[in-house]
């Protein structure tokens, strides 16, 4: 697949019976020919450079994406030897090129509109953990298309935000009263955001508004030990839609998981730019005033549930 920007993406399927070690592969290069291979076998995901050299490898479980044990890693050899998390280990501009790939991927991946899966993209959360740190490259954890179930033993509100998605849809479209794309797209937002208020979930949240630069100073949250989902700082908190603030559409605590799923339903063909994902990962991480291990960002579009 070519994409407008000179990258592209070849995929290669193992063929029945074939004596790869691999279910499939999507070799992904940028326009500077910068180029990463994402090979996944069953729910394992190897991330290969241009080179050859094994710079990620995670497997996506019930609890969410855990980096594979050295041990599991022998056979592709000495490039793992130090362990798992190689790709801490890139440099600036390694890192920018790896992300950049794994957003191309990604793009593609939630443009399939296959019912039965998702696409996710995985961050470590501990990236967000020092606000000198926010600003900074940080490598992908997992990216990929999982089935819906496997989603959901992390991400239990999936299909809610599926459906309040297609509702939302649904009514804004019958009412016609809108003004083109970008005001159907925020008529959407603001039904889906009502419906989930009137769930009352404390772990269930929409449309947080919360100031920029708050975020990037480092402005926490109300403390508390319950690891529920805590209200923010007053002085953090913004109107929706108030310049120079970050709109969270839905987000979930899983906190026996140790993980934030935020959902980003889209109504137009763009999809998610890597800032923007750094934005909604960072909020949310803010917002729950405790430290989850992974921040898990998962695309919605109408019609795919």
């Amino acid at each position: 697949m070519f994409n407008r920007d000179g990258s592209r993406i070849v995929s290669e399927f193992k063929p029945p019976d074939g004596p790869e070690d691999w279910d499939e592969r999507h070799t992904v290069v940028l326009p500077d020919g910068s180029k990463f291979t994402f090979e996944n076998s069953g729910n394992v995901q190897r991330i290969f450079n241009g080179e050859g050299r094994l710079v990620s490898a995670t497997e996506w479980t019930e609890d969410g994406p855990r980096p594979l044990p050295t041990g599991q890693l022998a056979f592709v050899g000495p490039a793992i030897s130090a362990g798992a998390n190689l790709a801490s280990r890139l440099g600036p501009a390694a890192v920018q090129a790896l992300n950049a790939a794994a957003l191309t991927f990604f793009t593609w991946l939630s443009s399939r509109k296959d019912p039965n899966r998702a696409a996710v993209f995985a961050f470590n959360a501990k990236k967000y953990e020092k606000p000198e740190t926010q600003n900074e490259k940080h490598p992908v954890v997992f990216v990929g298309s999982l089935t819906r179930d496997e989603v959901r033993k992390v991400c239990d509100k999936l299909p809610d935000v599926q459906e309040l998605t297609d509702a939302a849809v649904a009514k804004v479209t019958t009412d016609g009263h809108y003004r083109g794309p970008a005001d159907f797209g925020t008529k959407v937002h603001k039904e889906i955001a009502d419906a989930i208020r009137r769930k009352n979930d404390p772990d269930f949240k929409a449309e947080k508004s919360v100031i920029k630069t708050a975020l990037e100073t480092g402005r926490q949250t109300s403390s508390s030990n319950s690891g529920n989902a805590q209200e923010v700082d007053p002085e953090m908190k913004a109107d929706y839609g108030e310049l120079g603030s970050i709109r969270i559409d839905a987000y979930e605590n899983v906190p026996e998981k140790s993980a934030v799923c935020v959902y980003d339903p889209k109504t137009g063909w763009r999809g998610l730019s890597f800032p923007r994902m750094n934005e909604l990962a960072a909020a949310a991480h803010r917002l729950f005033g405790y430290k989850p291990n992974y921040i898990i960002v998962i695309e919605v579009r109408p019609g795919q549930g």
